[in-house]
């Protein structure tokens, strides 16, 4: 066995190489945890940004069907449905939208404790106004599949609640009057028109629309028209915004459909199919 004797500055140069080594390691290990940090933090902060653009088209949507079941109560004597659903459900809405507000301030300011403990009592809340919202929501639908408001009668609803609180102008064209849908066809075609009429408030830059309605065989067809902004559909699509989705589950559910057909600087023509009796 050969014995290698070392000087004592090829000892001192050995040590100093493992010191170098075992610090680099350290420090890629201090780097990887610190990106990990980073990512998981970035992931809530990305999940609660989310969860606030979720509430707050809720929270539209929401406050169309509280004007709508205003409007209904009035004309029915069901006062106390609409102030029931504004002192529950909205308030609920309202309160996770703070506390997300919040949650976003403490990650501006480097508190990222705060903010999951926060973010923690902001989920507990939005489960409660989930449930909150889904048993008002499921008694103002029992409440209005009982009532016998005509199809003409609900988009007289409809055009006065975008006119008087959310500044659109809406021109109806055809005759309505002449249409006869069934009960159920009626609720998920108004749904839909009112979520076509919200994205021509958010989204297109202008506070007109016009609705044509026309009978085609043993269907209706509906038509809203903005020349506002309008949007690349191939992206739209990827992104599925606008709600589309769920006019389409509403569509199909009644046998109809919905089509959009949009112009970028010319504007957007939503058409929903629905059957008649």
């Amino acid at each position: 066995m050969q014995v290698i004797l070392l000087s004592m500055g090829q000892v001192a140069y050995i040590i100093y190489e493992i010191f170098v080594r075992l610090s680099n390691v350290l420090l890629i290990e201090a780097q990887l945890l610190t990106l990990w940090v980073i990512v998981f933090y970035w992931s809530r902060y990305y999940t609660s940004l989310l969860e606030k653009k979720q509430l707050k088209d809720a929270y539209a949507e929401l406050e169309i069907s509280y004007h709508q079941v205003e409007h209904l109560s009035a004309r029915v004597e069901r006062g106390k449905i609409a102030r029931e659903f504004h002192d529950t459900v909205l308030q609920d809405v309202i309160a996770v939208t703070m506390q997300l507000e919040n949650i976003t301030t403490l990650l501006k300011d480097q508190q990222p404790q705060a903010a999951l403990t926060l973010s923690e009592h902001a989920l507990v809340l939005s489960h409660e106004a989930t449930v909150n919202g889904r048993k008002a929501l499921s008694s103002l639908r029992d409440e209005t599949e009982k009532r016998t408001l005509s199809f003409n009668e609900r988009l007289v609803i409809l055009k006065q609640i975008f006119e008087e609180d959310f500044q659109l102008t809406l021109q109806i064209n055809g005759r309505p009057d002449k249409i006869d849908l069934a009960p159920g066809t009626i609720n998920e075609v108004i749904k839909m028109v009112s979520e076509a009429l919200r994205n021509v408030v958010k989204h297109t830059g202008t506070s007109v629309a016009i609705m044509n309605v026309i009978p085609q065989g043993e269907n209706v067809a509906i038509s809203i028209i903005d020349f506002g902004d309008g949007f690349d559909e191939t992206e739209q699509n990827k992104s599925n915004h606008f709600g589309l989705k769920g006019m389409n589950e509403r569509a199909a559910k009644i046998g109809g459909s919905v089509t959009v057909d949009s112009v970028i600087g010319e504007g957007t023509t939503v058409k929903v199919i629905a059957p008649t009796k």
